[in-house]
């Protein structure tokens, strides 16, 4: 995953033991592992949302 996002593994060890992630990051960690359109889904009020990611690219 390292190479994949041009970072060092020191880098993708800190990303995964933070307690929070910046969306923008999260966008680039899934489209080096070859996502192609991610979604977060959430639930408001007992329904349930679908959040693209693409405009955090």
């Amino acid at each position: 995953m390292a190479e994949l996002l041009g970072v060092g593994q020191t880098s993708i060890s800190r990303l995964e033991a933070r307690p929070d992630m910046l969306l923008s990051t999260l966008r680039k960690f899934l489209d080096a592992a070859g996502a192609t359109h991610p979604r977060i889904l959430v639930m408001i009020n007992g329904h349930q949302h679908e959040v693209s990611l693409d405009a955090f690219a």
